[in-house]
């Protein structure tokens, strides 16, 4: 059965690995040893042995429509992006109340990135986000959604309330400073850390589109090391931008505690806001 937008319905039981498979099994791909490869913010798994991995909706952003219209944009110019996969037709699925993407499998080699390959890896991948025409959201929106979350204590139970405070102040602050700085505005990825970034056989590959925006350059750098950093950029727009980001990190890892994978983050740019407020 369809819908209005090409979207297809399929039956299912409510987890997201049975939306998957139930998808899945649907245009014939077998799926038969499916592995989680993240649970954290969205919902990843390896349809294997298919060279397919499938993206579940369950986290914050709910922008899978637009991070496939990228996704596909920059398959056709070849740039250094995980494309969808093919195996599927390159559309949203549904299935019950899961909204479903699929991605074409790329072994990722453990370890970090090199710097310089990852620096050349994003200017390309800037590159090629220019050339998107679609329209994209501001990077703006995400810091306006963090303050909504910390305006409600009962969405961040875990967080101290001095420190719901000191997130909300801290972000009031260095958004009015980066303001001032007057940073320019470009297409970004939004937040290129090395979660979303896979070391492949073919060069370093970005995934997770769904932060795709318009925003300055200093704001995707911020999400890398200073060994990665290169080109043109406002040194003061980095660093403020790197004081959002774990402004932005802290709320949502807080906002998601009770998950394992999340703690140490929430923690970690908790102790950073702490101590660039204490100046």
């Amino acid at each position: 059965m369809r819908v209005p937008g090409g979207r297809a319905w399929h039956h299912c039981r409510v987890l997201p690995v049975d939306a998957v498979l139930s998808i899945a099994s649907s245009f014939g791909i077998d799926a038969s040893e499916p592995v989680t490869l993240s649970d954290s913010n969205n919902v990843v798994l390896w349809l294997r042995p298919a060279p397919v991995v499938a993206k579940v909706a369950t986290g914050h952003h709910h922008s899978l429509a637009l991070e496939l219209a990228v996704g596909k944009h920059l398959a056709t110019l070849d740039a250094p992006a995980v494309p969808p996969a093919g195996e599927l037709p390159r559309r949203v699925h549904q299935c019950g109340d899961f909204e479903v993407t699929f991605w074409t499998y790329q072994t990722h080699h453990q370890g970090e990135a090199d710097p310089h390959q990852l620096g050349q890896a994003l200017f390309q991948l800037h590159a090629a986000m220019r050339t998107f025409r679609d329209a994209l959201p501001s990077f703006l929106n995400g810091l306006s959604a963090v303050d909504e979350l910390l305006r409600h204590p009962g969405r961040v139970p875990d967080l101290p309330e001095r420190d719901r405070v000191l997130l909300l102040s801290a972000l009031a602050r260095l958004s009015q400073e980066l303001a001032h700085i007057g940073a320019g505005t470009h297409p970004l990825h939004g937040s290129p850390h090395d979660a979303n970034t896979l070391v492949t056989d073919g060069g370093i590959r970005f995934v997770d589109f769904e932060t795709a925006c318009l925003g300055p350059i200093e704001w995707d750098l911020a999400h890398v090391s200073a060994e990665t950093v290169s080109g043109t950029y406002d040194p003061d727009a980095l660093a403020t931008c790197r004081a959002l980001v774990s402004v932005k990190t802290a709320a949502w890892c807080w906002a998601n505690f009770g998950h394992p994978s999340l703690r140490w983050h929430a923690k970690h740019h908790l102790s950073v806001v702490r101590r660039l407020m204490a100046h």
